[in-house]
């Protein structure tokens, strides 16, 4: 701001905007008495027209520059994950198609509030999880946080009575510090998913079958302890 302030008290500034003020009126005079009104309001639309065109033209150009970049990102990224055996790397996305085709559902949760969010796919893979009827265990530490995300759960999503169970455990107890998502527990072929800790980042791993069916194991164990 002060060096536009500064610019503008430029003596060299003011004479050159003096002059073209001038230099444009005379011209608008000229081309009144050469080529009329009309002609000059064709010209002036014509100008504008190409310098719209021209701005449309390179828009369209540095999108289509910019998704061929993200295109290629995109590649390059599964190239990675093919040839350094990084398939058990998932987002979002591959969670909300797993859980729509898991009927039982434990989830180890030190809070919830993706789950109470109507904007993450995670949402909206378990509104539609529980439309179908699937059932689903929270393991969650037992503090004022948690009850609160509880009762706001209650809010924003539809189920029926026993659906949905809350799995209480004294804070002090409870040791998980990621969140854990077990899909078909009861099935033939579980699927454990546990969370990266990054902010931001939305990415996902999934554990093999020795570790989903311990992660099982522990899960019974906290049931037969905290669901008396």
């Amino acid at each position: 701001m002060n060096t536009v302030k500064q610019v503008a008290k430029n003596p060299i500034f003011i004479a050159s905007y003096a002059f073209a003020t001038v230099f444009v009126g005379l011209s608008l005079d000229y081309m009144l008495d050469e080529m009329g009104m009309k002609i000059i309001l064709i010209s002036v639309l014509s100008v504008f027209l190409i310098v719209l065109l021209n701005v449309v033209l390179a828009t369209a150009f540095n999108r289509s520059v910019n998704e061929d970049e993200l295109d290629r990102k995109i590649k390059d990224i599964g190239n990675l994950i093919a040839n350094n055996n990084l398939a058990w790397i998932v987002n979002e996305k591959h969670l909300q198609i797993v859980e729509m085709n898991a009927d039982d559902v434990w989830v180890f949760a030190p809070f919830l509030d993706y789950a109470i969010d109507p904007e993450t796919d995670i949402f909206k893979g378990l509104q539609k999880n529980l439309a179908r009827g699937a059932k689903y265990k929270f393991f969650m530490p037992d503090q004022p946080l948690s009850h609160k995300i509880i009762n706001r759960f209650k809010q924003v999503h539809k189920f029926k009575k026993n659906q949905v169970e809350f799995v209480l455990i004294p804070h002090n107890d409870y040791l998980f510090h990621t969140i854990i998502s077990i899909y078909g527990v009861n099935s033939d072929e579980p699927h454990a998913i546990e969370s990266i800790p990054v902010q931001d980042l939305g990415i996902w791993i999934r554990m093999d079958k020795e570790h989903t069916d311990r992660m099982i194991g522990v899960g019974e164990i906290l049931i037969k302890k905290y669901c008396k």
